[in-house]
């Protein structure tokens, strides 16, 4: 939280949940290995199971991705988000004298949720 702003590191993957009733959601990324090979971190999200986009993150600056949700009014579960990370980095392989093994992708900033009108 060094920039003041709250987050979680995934790994090369993560699953985030969201309300049943949320008709939009934005997920703060940020990758901060994306400078260091000169390509592009990418993260693939799903929503229930179904490939919805891919995000390139190209710098160490946050991506604010919108997504618009759809959902049943049958369904009373929370939505499910999968990321998938295409690199991953271990702060004990760029830090000299780190002990931290962790397997990290990107840091995931606090979700805001919009909830789906109803008619």
């Amino acid at each position: 939280r060094a920039s003041g702003k709250r987050f979680r590191w995934s790994g090369r993957h993560a699953t985030l949940f969201v309300p049943t009733d949320a008709g939009y959601v934005r997920i703060p990324l940020r990758a901060l290995q994306a400078d260091d090979m000169g390509e592009p971190v990418r993260v693939d999200i799903s929503v229930a199971g179904h490939h919805v986009m891919r995000i390139p993150l190209t710098d160490r600056s946050w991506v604010e991705v919108p997504l618009t949700l759809t959902h049943s009014d049958q369904s009373r579960a929370p939505q499910r988000l999968d990321l998938q990370v295409d690199r991953t980095w271990s702060p004990a392989r760029v830090q000299p004298g780190s002990r931290d093994g962790r397997t990290l992708g990107v840091k995931v900033g606090e979700l805001a949720i919009v909830r789906a009108l109803r008619e």
